[in-house]
């Protein structure tokens, strides 16, 4: 998944921060399926800097994934039978925090 995260100065030990992300999930079924699907996620937090080059990531996340799973028909008065495509729709919310390490010094 490529994204990008934008980190807010704010002259001091806590960095705000907002990101996005896009691409490709990968889902394996019991019965032996697998397939590639459309994928995002969000996030947001707070990196705390320390005196040391190891810093605090608090953050949340929203990950989401989308999949066409089959047709519904439908039945119009001029057309006759329609088919549309099913969409089902994965979402994982999360909070976590980090220690990471600061390469800029």
């Amino acid at each position: 998944m490529a994204g990008y995260t934008h980190y807010f100065d704010t002259e001091s030990n806590l960095l705000p921060y907002l990101g996005a992300g896009a691409g490709v999930g990968i889902v394996e079924t019991p019965q032996g399926g697998s397939g590639t699907y459309f994928a995002w996620d969000v996030k947001g937090g707070v990196k705390i800097k320390t005196a040391s080059s190891v810093s605090v990531n608090i953050n949340a996340y929203l990950q989401s994934m989308s999949a066409a799973v089959g047709e519904s028909y439908y039945w119009t008065y001029w057309y006759g039978p329609v088919a549309v495509d099913d969409y089902v729709s994965t979402f994982q919310f999360g909070l976590g925090a980090v220690l990471s390490f600061n390469f800029k010094k």
